[in-house]
C-alpha cells in the first residue's frame, strides 16, 4: 500500500520529461541545493572534485550521479579504476548511478513503525574498456569485495556520536 501511494503521488507531480540538474560543485551545499530543485524522475549530476561533507543529504525519487574523469572518479568508481589500472586494463568509460528507496515517513517522524534509513540501495555501473565483458564484470566484483563503503553499509558497524558544546 505504501508503494502504491508513493507511485500515485509521483505520477501527479512528475514532469513529462525528466531533467538533468548540474550541481555547481561537489560541495554538500551545492549538491543539496541541486537535489532540492529536482523533481521525482530527475537526475542530479555532481561534478568531479574533492569535497568533505558532514551530516547527510536525504532524497527520494531522483538519481544522483557522480561525474569524474577516467583517472579520478567518484568514491564509487575510484576503486574500480584503481583495480583496472593495476591489472593493465584501460577503462574508457565508467558511470555509476546510485538509487535508494526510502520511506520519508520514518525520517520525518510521521510513523514510528517505519525505519529511518533506506530499505534498498541499487548501484548500477556501466563499464567500458579494452577487456572482454567477463573481465570488466570481474573488476566490478573485485572492487565491490574490497570497498569500504560497501562493507560499512552491508555489515553492522558500531557508530559512536560525540557532541562538543560550548
Amino acid at each position: 500500500m505504501k508503494w502504491f501511494a508513493l507511485v500515485l503521488v509521483f505520477a501527479c507531480v512528475a514532469p513529462t520529461e525528466a531533467a538533468t540538474i548540474n550541481a555547481a560543485s561537489c560541495s554538500q551545499a551545492n549538491v543539496a541545493s541541486a537535489i532540492a530543485s529536482a523533481a521525482p524522475g530527475d537526475t542530479v549530476q555532481v561534478p568531479a572534485g574533492t569535497c568533505s561533507w558532514s551530516g547527510n543529504i536525504s532524497f527520494s525519487g531522483i538519481q544522483l550521479i557522480g561525474a569524474g574523469s577516467s583517472t579520478s572518479g567518484t568514491v564509487i568508481t575510484a576503486g574500480l579504476v584503481n583495480i583496472a589500472a593495476a591489472r593493465g586494463i584501460r577503462l574508457t568509460e565508467v558511470r555509476s548511478t546510485v538509487v535508494g528507496d526510502i520511506d520519508l515517513n520514518g525520517i520525518l517522524g510521521l510513523n514510528p513503525d517505519v525505519r529511518n534509513g533506506y530499505e534498498k540501495i541499487t548501484v548500477r555501473l556501466s563499464v567500458k574498456g579494452d577487456a572482454p565483458a567477463e573481465k570488466l564484470r570481474a573488476l566490478v566484483e573485485q572492487s565491490r569485495s574490497r570497498s569500504a563503503v560497501y562493507d560499512v553499509i552491508t555489515n553492522r558497524v558500531p557508530v559512536t556520536i560525540e557532541v562538543d558544546t560550548p
